[in-house]
Protein backbone atom coordinates (compact mmCIF):
# COMPACT_ATOMS: atom_id res chain seq x y z
CA UNK A 1 0.00 0.00 0.00
CA UNK A 2 3.10 2.30 1.07
CA UNK A 3 4.72 1.56 -2.31
CA UNK A 4 1.60 2.28 -4.54
CA UNK A 5 0.66 5.42 -2.56
CA UNK A 6 4.90 6.43 -3.74
CA UNK A 7 4.23 5.68 -7.02
CA UNK A 8 1.16 7.90 -7.26
CA UNK A 9 2.69 10.72 -5.91
CA UNK A 10 3.43 14.05 -8.06
CA UNK A 11 7.25 13.52 -9.93
CA UNK A 12 9.88 15.77 -9.37
CA UNK A 13 13.59 15.25 -10.49
CA UNK A 14 16.42 16.28 -8.10
CA UNK A 15 19.80 17.67 -10.56
CA UNK A 16 21.85 17.12 -7.77
CA UNK A 17 21.51 15.61 -4.23
CA UNK A 18 19.52 18.47 -2.81
CA UNK A 19 20.95 19.52 1.04
CA UNK A 20 17.17 18.55 2.58
CA UNK A 21 17.09 19.47 6.50
CA UNK A 22 15.87 16.65 7.64
CA UNK A 23 11.98 17.81 8.77
CA UNK A 24 11.87 19.10 5.21
CA UNK A 25 13.00 16.28 3.51
CA UNK A 26 10.49 13.98 5.58
CA UNK A 27 7.69 16.77 4.38
CA UNK A 28 8.78 16.86 0.66
CA UNK A 29 8.76 12.69 0.57
CA UNK A 30 5.00 12.41 2.14
CA UNK A 31 4.73 14.85 -0.96
CA UNK A 32 6.50 14.35 -3.97
CA UNK A 33 8.08 10.80 -5.75
CA UNK A 34 11.91 11.70 -6.74
CA UNK A 35 14.23 10.34 -8.37
CA UNK A 36 18.35 11.58 -8.75
CA UNK A 37 19.86 10.31 -12.32
CA UNK A 38 18.73 11.20 -16.07
CA UNK A 39 19.15 7.29 -17.48
CA UNK A 40 15.90 6.34 -15.12
CA UNK A 41 12.69 5.73 -17.15
CA UNK A 42 11.17 8.31 -15.16
CA UNK A 43 12.81 11.19 -16.95
CA UNK A 44 10.51 10.94 -20.39
CA UNK A 45 7.52 11.83 -17.73
CA UNK A 46 8.83 13.99 -15.23
CA UNK A 47 6.99 17.55 -14.82
CA UNK A 48 9.35 19.57 -12.59
CA UNK A 49 13.12 19.40 -11.68
CA UNK A 50 14.71 21.05 -8.78
CA UNK A 51 17.91 22.47 -9.30
CA UNK A 52 20.81 24.76 -8.33
CA UNK A 53 24.12 26.73 -9.32
CA UNK A 54 26.38 23.52 -8.53
CA UNK A 55 25.05 21.57 -11.61
CA UNK A 56 24.68 23.80 -15.13
CA UNK A 57 21.35 22.79 -16.39
CA UNK A 58 22.03 23.30 -20.11
CA UNK A 59 20.19 22.65 -23.64
CA UNK A 60 21.66 19.11 -24.12
CA UNK A 61 19.89 17.91 -19.92
CA UNK A 62 16.50 20.00 -20.89
CA UNK A 63 16.28 17.79 -23.72
CA UNK A 64 16.85 14.95 -22.24
CA UNK A 65 13.74 15.91 -20.79
CA UNK A 66 10.50 16.22 -23.19
CA UNK A 67 7.81 16.79 -20.51
CA UNK A 68 9.26 18.82 -18.61
CA UNK A 69 7.27 22.37 -17.51
CA UNK A 70 8.92 23.75 -14.31
CA UNK A 71 12.31 24.26 -13.62
CA UNK A 72 12.65 25.40 -9.80
CA UNK A 73 15.63 26.72 -8.75
CA UNK A 74 17.32 27.13 -5.20
CA UNK A 75 19.04 30.14 -6.04
CA UNK A 76 18.30 33.70 -6.50
CA UNK A 77 20.58 33.55 -9.66
CA UNK A 78 19.32 32.08 -12.69
CA UNK A 79 23.28 32.19 -15.42
CA UNK A 80 22.85 28.33 -14.53
CA UNK A 81 20.20 27.75 -16.62
CA UNK A 82 19.43 27.38 -20.30
CA UNK A 83 16.86 30.29 -19.89
CA UNK A 84 16.54 30.40 -23.95
CA UNK A 85 15.51 26.69 -24.49
CA UNK A 86 13.49 27.32 -21.15
CA UNK A 87 11.54 29.95 -23.33
CA UNK A 88 11.24 28.40 -26.76
CA UNK A 89 9.97 25.43 -24.94
CA UNK A 90 7.54 27.41 -22.46
CA UNK A 91 9.24 25.92 -19.37
CA UNK A 92 8.58 27.93 -16.26
CA UNK A 93 11.08 28.73 -13.88
CA UNK A 94 11.18 29.63 -10.55
CA UNK A 95 14.05 30.90 -8.26
CA UNK A 96 14.50 31.42 -4.36
CA UNK A 97 12.95 35.26 -4.59
CA UNK A 98 14.17 37.01 -1.21
CA UNK A 99 14.51 34.02 0.53
CA UNK A 100 18.41 34.90 1.06
CA UNK A 101 18.01 39.09 0.88
CA UNK A 102 18.38 39.26 4.70
CA UNK A 103 21.04 36.42 5.08
CA UNK A 104 23.12 37.92 2.11
CA UNK A 105 22.85 41.51 2.95
CA UNK A 106 24.21 40.32 6.80
CA UNK A 107 27.20 38.02 4.98
CA UNK A 108 27.98 41.02 2.99
CA UNK A 109 28.22 43.71 6.01
CA UNK A 110 30.14 40.68 8.02
CA UNK A 111 32.84 40.68 5.41
CA UNK A 112 33.22 44.18 5.05
CA UNK A 113 33.89 44.49 9.36
CA UNK A 114 36.12 41.35 8.46
CA UNK A 115 38.22 42.63 5.46
CA UNK A 116 38.53 46.58 6.74
CA UNK A 117 39.33 45.17 10.65
CA UNK A 118 40.83 42.05 9.95
CA UNK A 119 38.57 39.51 12.04
CA UNK A 120 39.39 36.74 10.47
CA UNK A 121 43.40 37.45 9.99
CA UNK A 122 42.98 38.15 13.64
CA UNK A 123 41.62 35.11 14.52
CA UNK A 124 44.30 32.82 12.22
CA UNK A 125 46.68 35.23 14.53
CA UNK A 126 45.58 33.61 17.76
CA UNK A 127 45.42 30.01 16.52
CA UNK A 128 48.37 30.51 15.72
CA UNK A 129 49.46 30.98 18.92
CA UNK A 130 51.57 34.30 17.63
CA UNK A 131 49.71 36.83 20.06
CA UNK A 132 52.07 35.06 23.04
CA UNK A 133 54.91 34.72 21.49
CA UNK A 134 54.73 38.20 18.98
CA UNK A 135 52.35 39.88 20.29
CA UNK A 136 53.14 43.63 21.72
CA UNK A 137 55.82 43.93 24.48
CA UNK A 138 54.71 44.71 28.09
CA UNK A 139 55.32 48.30 29.23
CA UNK A 140 58.82 49.17 30.18
CA UNK A 141 61.94 51.82 29.01
CA UNK A 142 63.20 50.95 26.18
CA UNK A 143 66.32 53.51 27.29
CA UNK A 144 66.53 51.49 30.80
CA UNK A 145 67.54 47.95 32.09
CA UNK A 146 65.80 48.73 35.26
CA UNK A 147 62.32 47.88 36.31
CA UNK A 148 59.20 50.02 35.72
CA UNK A 149 59.50 50.60 39.53
CA UNK A 150 63.72 51.19 39.77
CA UNK A 151 63.47 53.61 36.99
CA UNK A 152 60.40 55.67 37.78
CA UNK A 153 62.45 56.51 41.22
CA UNK A 154 65.21 57.24 39.41
CA UNK A 155 63.97 59.50 37.14
CA UNK A 156 60.11 60.38 37.53
CA UNK A 157 60.45 62.40 41.24
CA UNK A 158 59.33 65.92 39.53
CA UNK A 159 56.74 64.58 36.82
CA UNK A 160 53.18 66.02 37.23
CA UNK A 161 51.28 64.05 34.60
CA UNK A 162 51.47 60.06 33.48
CA UNK A 163 50.85 59.26 29.75
CA UNK A 164 49.47 55.78 30.50
CA UNK A 165 49.05 53.43 27.39
CA UNK A 166 47.28 50.39 26.85
CA UNK A 167 45.76 48.49 29.57
CA UNK A 168 49.40 47.78 31.82
CA UNK A 169 49.13 47.82 35.40
CA UNK A 170 49.67 51.11 37.40
CA UNK A 171 49.54 49.68 41.01
CA UNK A 172 49.36 51.62 44.14
CA UNK A 173 53.65 51.15 44.08
CA UNK A 174 54.21 52.15 41.02
CA UNK A 175 52.43 55.52 42.01
CA UNK A 176 54.14 56.01 44.90
CA UNK A 177 56.94 56.73 42.99
CA UNK A 178 55.79 60.09 41.72
CA UNK A 179 55.25 61.99 44.47
CA UNK A 180 54.37 64.79 42.56
CA UNK A 181 51.91 63.21 40.09
CA UNK A 182 48.57 65.37 39.52
CA UNK A 183 47.16 63.71 36.67
CA UNK A 184 47.16 60.32 34.40
CA UNK A 185 46.17 60.55 30.89
CA UNK A 186 44.87 57.41 30.03
CA UNK A 187 44.67 55.88 26.20
CA UNK A 188 42.06 53.11 26.58
CA UNK A 189 37.89 53.37 27.75
CA UNK A 190 38.83 51.05 30.65
CA UNK A 191 40.60 52.18 33.99
CA UNK A 192 40.33 49.07 35.72
CA UNK A 193 44.40 49.01 35.54
CA UNK A 194 44.45 52.24 37.29
CA UNK A 195 44.53 51.99 41.34
CA UNK A 196 41.86 54.65 41.01
CA UNK A 197 41.28 54.39 45.36
CA UNK A 198 44.91 55.40 45.17
CA UNK A 199 44.44 58.06 43.08
CA UNK A 200 41.41 59.41 44.90
CA UNK A 201 43.05 59.20 48.12
CA UNK A 202 45.73 61.61 46.40
CA UNK A 203 43.59 63.57 44.38
CA UNK A 204 45.10 62.84 41.18
CA UNK A 205 42.57 63.21 38.26
CA UNK A 206 42.41 60.54 35.60
CA UNK A 207 41.29 60.85 32.15
CA UNK A 208 40.59 57.98 29.45
CA UNK A 209 39.60 57.34 25.69
CA UNK A 210 35.74 58.72 26.42
CA UNK A 211 34.01 57.88 23.28
CA UNK A 212 36.87 57.91 20.72
CA UNK A 213 36.72 53.96 20.27
CA UNK A 214 32.69 53.27 20.75
CA UNK A 215 32.18 53.17 17.33
CA UNK A 216 35.00 50.89 16.10
CA UNK A 217 34.29 48.77 19.23
CA UNK A 218 30.94 48.51 18.20
CA UNK A 219 31.38 47.72 14.58
CA UNK A 220 33.74 45.29 15.89
CA UNK A 221 31.27 43.46 17.81
CA UNK A 222 28.59 43.83 14.68
CA UNK A 223 31.50 41.65 12.94
CA UNK A 224 32.07 39.19 15.73
CA UNK A 225 28.39 38.23 16.00
CA UNK A 226 27.98 38.36 11.89
CA UNK A 227 31.37 35.62 12.56
CA UNK A 228 30.50 33.45 15.36
CA UNK A 229 26.61 32.83 13.54
CA UNK A 230 27.37 32.98 9.66
CA UNK A 231 31.19 30.98 10.45
CA UNK A 232 32.93 33.44 8.28
CA UNK A 233 36.46 32.35 9.55
CA UNK A 234 35.75 29.01 10.21
CA UNK A 235 34.65 29.12 6.56
CA UNK A 236 37.83 31.05 5.15
CA UNK A 237 40.09 28.38 6.88
CA UNK A 238 37.73 25.93 5.48
CA UNK A 239 38.46 27.63 1.93
CA UNK A 240 42.09 28.21 2.05
CA UNK A 241 43.17 24.64 3.20
CA UNK A 242 41.64 23.41 -0.07
CA UNK A 243 38.50 21.65 1.91
CA UNK A 244 35.65 22.82 -0.39
CA UNK A 245 37.13 20.73 -3.48
CA UNK A 246 37.35 17.39 -1.17
CA UNK A 247 34.50 18.06 0.93
CA UNK A 248 31.93 20.09 -0.66
CA UNK A 249 29.68 22.81 0.74
CA UNK A 250 30.61 24.09 4.51
CA UNK A 251 27.71 23.75 6.81
CA UNK A 252 25.20 26.12 7.17
CA UNK A 253 25.22 28.78 9.87
CA UNK A 254 22.44 31.04 11.60
CA UNK A 255 20.84 34.03 10.99
CA UNK A 256 21.05 37.05 12.17
CA UNK A 257 17.75 38.90 11.58
CA UNK A 258 15.37 38.72 14.63
CA UNK A 259 17.68 37.69 16.77
CA UNK A 260 17.67 38.86 20.93
CA UNK A 261 20.81 40.59 21.97
CA UNK A 262 21.23 41.20 25.82
CA UNK A 263 23.82 44.21 26.16
CA UNK A 264 25.46 44.25 29.46
CA UNK A 265 26.39 47.92 29.93
CA UNK A 266 24.65 50.58 27.65
CA UNK A 267 27.31 52.67 28.07
CA UNK A 268 28.45 54.85 25.01
CA UNK A 269 29.67 51.21 23.29
CA UNK A 270 26.87 49.59 24.32
CA UNK A 271 24.78 52.20 22.66
CA UNK A 272 26.31 51.97 19.46
CA UNK A 273 26.20 48.44 19.38
CA UNK A 274 22.64 48.77 20.01
CA UNK A 275 22.19 50.88 17.26
CA UNK A 276 23.94 48.87 15.01
CA UNK A 277 21.65 46.06 15.49
CA UNK A 278 18.49 47.45 15.22
CA UNK A 279 19.46 47.53 11.51
CA UNK A 280 19.16 43.76 11.37
CA UNK A 281 15.91 43.69 13.39
CA UNK A 282 17.65 42.33 15.98
CA UNK A 283 15.70 42.67 19.81
CA UNK A 284 17.07 44.46 21.86
CA UNK A 285 17.18 44.16 26.21
CA UNK A 286 20.34 45.21 28.10
CA UNK A 287 21.74 45.14 31.67
CA UNK A 288 23.46 48.17 33.59
CA UNK A 289 23.68 49.85 36.86
CA UNK A 290 20.59 51.64 36.67
CA UNK A 291 17.57 51.81 34.22
CA UNK A 292 18.13 54.60 31.52
CA UNK A 293 14.95 56.28 30.93
CA UNK A 294 16.37 57.45 27.51
CA UNK A 295 16.10 53.94 25.45
CA UNK A 296 12.82 51.91 25.24
CA UNK A 297 14.48 48.91 25.54
CA UNK A 298 13.64 46.24 27.94
CA UNK A 299 15.72 46.58 30.96
CA UNK A 300 16.90 43.43 33.33
CA UNK A 301 18.11 44.23 36.47
CA UNK A 302 20.08 41.11 36.96
CA UNK A 303 22.16 39.08 34.05
CA UNK A 304 20.81 35.81 34.88
CA UNK A 305 17.54 37.06 33.52
CA UNK A 306 18.62 38.78 30.60
CA UNK A 307 20.47 35.48 29.37
CA UNK A 308 17.68 33.25 29.74
CA UNK A 309 15.52 35.95 27.63
CA UNK A 310 18.21 36.58 24.76
CA UNK A 311 19.93 34.18 21.92
CA UNK A 312 23.21 36.89 22.69
CA UNK A 313 25.24 38.28 24.95
CA UNK A 314 27.19 41.16 24.32
CA UNK A 315 29.65 42.68 27.39
CA UNK A 316 30.73 45.91 26.77
CA UNK A 317 30.92 47.24 30.31
CA UNK A 318 33.72 48.11 32.41
CA UNK A 319 35.85 45.98 34.37
CA UNK A 320 34.98 46.43 38.00
CA UNK A 321 34.27 44.68 41.45
CA UNK A 322 30.58 44.04 40.82
CA UNK A 323 31.19 43.06 36.88
CA UNK A 324 33.93 39.97 37.48
CA UNK A 325 32.75 36.91 36.16
CA UNK A 326 29.39 39.09 36.03
CA UNK A 327 28.78 36.13 33.44
CA UNK A 328 29.27 33.12 34.89
CA UNK A 329 28.09 29.50 34.84
CA UNK A 330 24.44 30.05 35.91
CA UNK A 331 24.34 32.97 33.28
CA UNK A 332 25.76 30.57 30.27
CA UNK A 333 23.10 28.17 30.91
CA UNK A 334 20.22 30.27 30.92
CA UNK A 335 21.75 31.59 27.81
CA UNK A 336 21.39 27.74 26.71
CA UNK A 337 22.77 25.81 24.13
CA UNK A 338 22.39 27.84 21.14
CA UNK A 339 23.45 30.81 22.51
CA UNK A 340 26.27 33.27 21.41
CA UNK A 341 28.61 35.28 24.06
CA UNK A 342 30.40 38.52 22.52
CA UNK A 343 32.95 40.08 24.52
CA UNK A 344 34.97 43.50 23.63
CA UNK A 345 35.06 44.34 27.17
CA UNK A 346 37.19 43.10 29.29
CA UNK A 347 38.26 39.71 29.78
CA UNK A 348 37.75 38.99 33.74
CA UNK A 349 33.96 40.15 32.83
CA UNK A 350 33.22 36.35 32.03
CA UNK A 351 34.21 33.51 34.07
CA UNK A 352 36.76 32.11 31.53
CA UNK A 353 37.03 28.20 32.37
CA UNK A 354 33.28 27.92 32.79
CA UNK A 355 32.97 29.52 29.18
CA UNK A 356 35.27 27.28 27.89
CA UNK A 357 33.98 23.79 29.68
CA UNK A 358 30.78 25.10 28.24
CA UNK A 359 31.81 25.44 24.67
CA UNK A 360 33.63 22.12 24.62
CA UNK A 361 30.74 20.67 26.31
CA UNK A 362 28.69 22.40 23.66
CA UNK A 363 26.36 23.83 26.26
CA UNK A 364 26.55 27.24 24.38
CA UNK A 365 26.07 27.50 20.86
CA UNK A 366 29.78 30.24 20.14
CA UNK A 367 31.43 32.69 21.50
CA UNK A 368 33.82 35.70 19.55
CA UNK A 369 36.12 36.97 21.98
CA UNK A 370 38.40 39.97 22.10
CA UNK A 371 39.44 39.85 25.46
CA UNK A 372 41.01 37.64 27.78
CA UNK A 373 41.68 37.18 31.59
CA UNK A 374 45.13 36.37 31.07
CA UNK A 375 46.35 38.08 28.03
CA UNK A 376 48.04 37.32 26.08
CA UNK A 377 47.55 33.72 27.32
CA UNK A 378 44.57 32.09 25.74
CA UNK A 379 42.89 28.56 26.81
CA UNK A 380 44.32 26.23 23.51
CA UNK A 381 41.33 24.48 24.23
CA UNK A 382 39.17 27.40 22.24
CA UNK A 383 41.84 26.97 19.82
CA UNK A 384 40.55 23.73 18.23
CA UNK A 385 36.54 25.11 18.11
CA UNK A 386 35.38 26.43 15.00
CA UNK A 387 32.17 28.02 16.61
CA UNK A 388 34.31 30.39 18.32
CA UNK A 389 36.14 33.48 16.63
CA UNK A 390 39.25 34.92 18.85
CA UNK A 391 40.85 38.15 18.41
CA UNK A 392 44.01 39.88 19.91
CA UNK A 393 42.63 42.86 21.78
CA UNK A 394 42.03 44.95 18.51
CA UNK A 395 38.34 45.72 18.89
CA UNK A 396 39.44 49.67 19.59
CA UNK A 397 42.25 49.70 16.95
CA UNK A 398 41.88 51.57 14.15
CA UNK A 399 43.73 53.88 11.95
CA UNK A 400 41.27 56.78 12.21
CA UNK A 401 40.28 55.91 16.18
CA UNK A 402 44.30 55.95 16.64
CA UNK A 403 43.92 59.70 14.82
CA UNK A 404 41.60 60.67 17.40
CA UNK A 405 43.20 59.14 20.24
CA UNK A 406 45.96 61.50 19.08
CA UNK A 407 44.09 64.55 19.63
CA UNK A 408 42.27 63.72 22.47
CA UNK A 409 45.49 63.25 24.58
CA UNK A 410 46.89 66.33 23.66
CA UNK A 411 43.63 68.29 24.06
CA UNK A 412 43.80 66.65 27.90
CA UNK A 413 47.20 66.99 28.00
CA UNK A 414 46.87 71.37 27.11
CA UNK A 415 43.98 71.55 29.34
CA UNK A 416 45.80 70.09 32.47
CA UNK A 417 48.80 72.48 31.51
CA UNK A 418 46.58 75.57 31.17
CA UNK A 419 44.65 75.20 34.04
CA UNK A 420 41.33 74.74 31.87
CA UNK A 421 38.56 71.29 32.50
CA UNK A 422 39.99 68.13 30.87
CA UNK A 423 38.31 66.96 28.38
CA UNK A 424 37.28 62.89 29.48
CA UNK A 425 37.50 63.06 33.16
CA UNK A 426 36.97 59.89 34.98
CA UNK A 427 34.63 60.01 37.87
CA UNK A 428 37.12 58.76 41.17
CA UNK A 429 34.36 57.03 42.99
Amino acid sequence: MESYKKTNLPLVFLFRNFPFLPSFKETFSNKFHSFTTLESPQAQSVKAIICSPIRPLTSQTLQSLPSLELVLTTSVGIDHIDIAECRRRGISVTNAGTVFTEDVADYGVGLLIDVLRRVSVGDRYMRGGNWATMGEAPLGSKDSDLPIHEFLKTHAQSVRVLLCLGPAPLDCEALMCLPSLECIVGSSAGVNHIDLVECKRRGIAVTNAGSVFSEDVADYAVGMLIDVLRRVSAADRYVRSGLWSLKGEYPLGHKVWGKRVGIIGLGSIGSQVAKRLEAFGCIISYNSRNKKLSVCYPYFANVHELAANSDVLIATCALTEKTYHIINKDVLLALGKEGVVINVGRGALIDEKELVRSLVQGEIGGAGLDVFENEPNVPKELFELDNVVLSPHKAVLTLESFSDLHELIIANLDAFFSNKPLLTPVKLE
